[in-house]
């Protein structure tokens, strides 16, 4: 069983011995406007209450609970995915090119002025170039994401800023100034680059001491995605960006892994993929005083892939930033794809949703959260001690507890290399060997059997344990990400015993595995009446037939195995050149597997989107659109990531 399929596992096992949170947290939807895609890219509230949203398609919203009213404010704009609302005339949108100011000057509700912040960044029309914010700072700043650009799709002839050719040949690269980089703009439009190292920087916040966090998604040089403490100049592993930083010389994709971990600064919190997050969002602070609940001044992360709010437990250990993280809000009727929170003046909070073709699988809508005013059973801090960790509960424990049974430990490491994403290493159990419980038994400290280890993520499963009431705990699993130890410990451990990181991959004129010759199929007929063609038909490399699932036409259908270059290649013969529409049947379990599109041997800019059917046996189309030429035309699906969906057909079509 892979490392995704034991995390979702285990999820589904403590989701069901736990409480509901629904309980103490009511969830409400908000209505739309029904000329609305609810693809939410922003949230910002004003003093008086209304709600700003950013949608990706449909400009800026302004709503009043209240009399639950939507009224446009702009529209034109291009895939906002950050705002900030100073009044109900003026709004900062960033959108792909640009951060903007947006004006509403003569006081009619409609913006009449969009004006240009900045846009000192590179864009190099790579379709994954997406950006993200503002956050604001105490003094008025604007800080800004930019994400890397995407192997799996290609660059402009004519790009916007100077071109860097150094990561290209990464899986995600930064060819132009300042990709994977966080920018600190002031309101006058002055530009400073902030800190490098990301990779799909989907979410910036800050927390009750003006400290900033930003989330990463995994990927290459990405074990896990993981919560950052940014500071000025600081490094946090994606390397690509390293080609914009002053200074650094040379090729940043063949610099050892030894010296960039040593530039590195640690994640303070790793998600275990599957487990926990696929793709955290944006981290917003509970700045309610209390109001919301018994977290005040904790962090709450959005995620993309499952229905899960997350909520962080920041320990600050040595001055390294670490902590735990436990699902805040799990299912009970939220929706997936929170992409974006705030909080209302009314202390409740607001959850955007988000689905978007090419890997974002969520969900789209708006929802509202508010605290009935009782406490849910939970952890409440879990702070690194000398032999383990203490927890602080929210209610009183109910006694006895059982030590062994209680309190399951298992740790491991992710690995830092440029692949994508990372194994658990040197995984073990952890039994408990003490518990000294608190007299008024709402905190435990727990005394581990081993020594404590730097560099590692400690996991925790809480069984059986209720408050005098006997109401179970909320939410059962929680990870400790431990950076240092309360010594000053740091450590590297994939350079320590045999746990030696890989060795770069070297070009080899032999593949890594025996492949097969594919024999090319025989072209199908296409005068411009529709056509449909089997995938088993087509030329099959590295995946497989198959019909192991139903609902399938023909004799089967192709299976990815999960390995990057895999194909299917279909060989058309037009009588003539025409624009034509691509519709591909498929079936995906869950999540998203894009895939490439080649057509003709050029490699189209956006890959095919395949996104969650709903199961194995759903089989769904989903649309492209290229141009044949006269002659035989090859249509060629290609794995650039871990897999592919299972694919049924290929469906042709003239466009007029």
């Amino acid at each position: 069983m892979n490392a995704i399929r034991m995390g979702c596992l285990l999820l589904l096992m403590i989701s069901s011995s736990r409480a509901d949170i629904r309980k103490h947290y009511a969830i409400e939807n908000i209505d739309l406007p029904k000329q609305v895609v609810g693809e939410i890219g922003g949230l910002s509230f004003l003093d008086n209450g209304k709600l700003a949203v950013c949608f990706f398609r449909e400009g800026v919203w302004f709503y009043d609970p209240p009399t639950k009213k939507w009224s446009q404010f702009a529209h034109g704009l291009h895939e906002p995915l950050g705002i900030h609302a100073i009044s109900e005339r003026e709004v900062v949108v960033m959108q792909r090119p640009e951060l903007t100011r947006i004006i509403d000057t003569d006081g009619d509700g409609k913006a009449d002025v969009f004006k240009k912040i900045t846009d000192a960044f590179g864009m190099s029309g790579n379709y994954h170039e997406f950006a993200y914010g503002p956050a604001v700072d105490r003094e008025g700043n604007f800080y800004v994401t930019l994400n890397t650009a995407s192997s799996g799709a290609g660059i402009f002839k004519e790009v916007r800023g100077q071109f860097n050719p150094l990561s290209r040949p990464g899986r995600m690269y930064a060819c132009v100034p300042y990709r994977g980089w966080v920018l600190k703009v002031s309101p006058d439009g002055k530009v400073t680059p902030w800190a490098s190292g990301f990779r799909s920087p989907n979410g910036i916040g800050f927390d009750t001491m003006g400290r900033m966090f930003v989330t990463d998604n995994q990927g290459d040089w990405i074990g896990t995605s993981p919560l950052c403490h940014v500071k000025k100049g600081g490094f946090y592993g994606h390397v690509s960006s390293l080609a914009w930083r002053e200074g650094f010389d040379g090729d940043p994709l063949k610099k050892d892994v030894r010296e960039l971990m040593k530039m590195r600064t640690p994640p303070a919190i790793q998600f275990p993929h599957g487990a926990m997050a696929n793709s955290p969002t944006q981290p917003v602070c509970d700045t309610t005083g209390g109001k919301f609940g018994p977290f005040a001044g904790q962090l709450l992360v959005g995620e993309m892939n499952h229905s899960v709010i997350l909520r962080i437990m920041l320990d600050e250990v040595g001055g390294q930033m670490q902590g735990a993280a436990v699902p805040f809000f799990n299912g009970s009727g939220l929706a997936k794809g929170v992409n974006r929170m705030a909080f209302a003046p009314d202390h409740s909070l607001w959850a955007g949703h988000t689905k978007r073709d090419g890997g974002w699988a969520g969900s789209t809508g708006l929802q509202r959260i508010t605290w009935n005013g009782t406490a849910p059973m939970d952890v409440k801090t879990m702070k690194l001690t000398k032999d383990g960790f203490d927890l602080a509960f929210t209610h009183s424990i109910k006694a006895p507890i059982d030590s062994a049974e209680s309190f399951r430990f298992r740790r491991y490491f992710y690995e830092y290399h440029r692949a994508y994403g990372s194994k658990q290493y040197d995984v073990k159990s952890v039994a408990v060997a003490k518990t000294t419980m608190s007299s008024d038994r709402k905190s435990v400290s727990l005394t581990l059997s081993e020594t404590m280890k730097a560099g590692y993520v400690y996991e925790l499963v809480l069984k059986g344990i209720t408050n005098d009431d006997g109401e179970a705990i909320v939410n059962t699993y929680l990870v400790y990400n431990v950076n240092r130890l309360v010594d000053g410990t740091s450590a590297m451990p994939q350079f320590e015993g045999n746990f030696v990181a890989a060795k770069p991959e070297k070009k080899s004129k032999r593949p890594s595995r025996p492949v097969k010759p594919v024999a090319p199929m025989k072209p199908v007929a296409f005068d411009g009446e529709p056509i449909l063609v089997e995938a088993e038909d087509a030329s099959v490399s590295g995946a497989r037939n198959a019909r192991k699932n139903r609902g399938f036409t023909g004799q089967g259908y192709v299976d990815f195995n999960g390995s990057t270059g895999e194909s299917i290649e279909w060989r058309i013969d037009s009588s003539r050149a025409v624009p034509v529409e691509l519709s591909f049947v498929y079936a995906l379990d869950k999540n998203s597997r894009p895939v490439r599109l080649i057509v003709n041997g050029k490699v189209q800019k956006q890959p095919v989107p395949f996104t969650s059917t709903g199961g194995w046996g759903v089989w769904k189309p989903v649309v492209m659109k290229a141009v044949f030429k006269k002659g035989v035309n090859t249509v060629r699906l290609e794995s650039f990531g871990n897999s592919g969906p299972n694919v049924d057909s290929l469906k042709v079509r003239h466009l007029p």
